[in-house]
């Protein structure tokens, strides 16, 4: 059987508008979880650095990114305890191979590179529990308190 392509864009606007009733709740519950980490990790000096908030702004948190000493010591750590982290865009724009022909280098924005370098994704969606958030912190806690 033939898959037909034209009903996505449908499939997706019927799953778009079940959510909609539930976004003020899927929002509430990835801020309220945000806040768990921030106050968690907020100890941790700076070995790891919670994002920055803008007064006056509403953060919806469709990613929570840390900032973290020994990134990809901590990312396996995770990993190795059952814990979904992510590494997002890895290699910072100015050193894509689609943005080559603007002729930047390594050490052309330095700030960029060692965020690019730090930066790690933590779990944050709405489904996860008080226990799952404090095991997160927990398992963070432990890898620098050991490392």
């Amino acid at each position: 059987a033939a898959i037909d392509f034209d009903l996505f864009p449908h499939i997706h606007a019927i799953v778009a508008n079940r959510l909609m009733d539930d976004l003020d709740d899927i929002t509430n519950a990835r801020i309220r979880n945000a806040g768990i980490y921030d106050e968690a990790l907020s100890g941790l000096g700076g070995l790891v650095t919670v994002p920055p908030r803008k007064p006056g702004t509403k953060q919806v948190y469709h990613t929570y990114v840390i900032q973290a000493e020994n990134r990809n010591g901590l990312y396996k750590h995770l990993m190795d305890n059952g814990i979904e982290a992510k590494v997002h865009y890895p290699v910072p724009l100015h050193l894509q191979k689609a943005a080559k022909y603007l002729g930047y280098k390594e050490g052309d924005f330095p700030v960029c590179e060692a965020q690019a370098r730090s930066i790690l994704t933590l779990p944050v969606h709405q489904h996860l529990t008080d226990d799952q958030l404090n095991y997160v912190t927990d398992t963070i806690k432990k890898f620098y308190k050991n490392g």
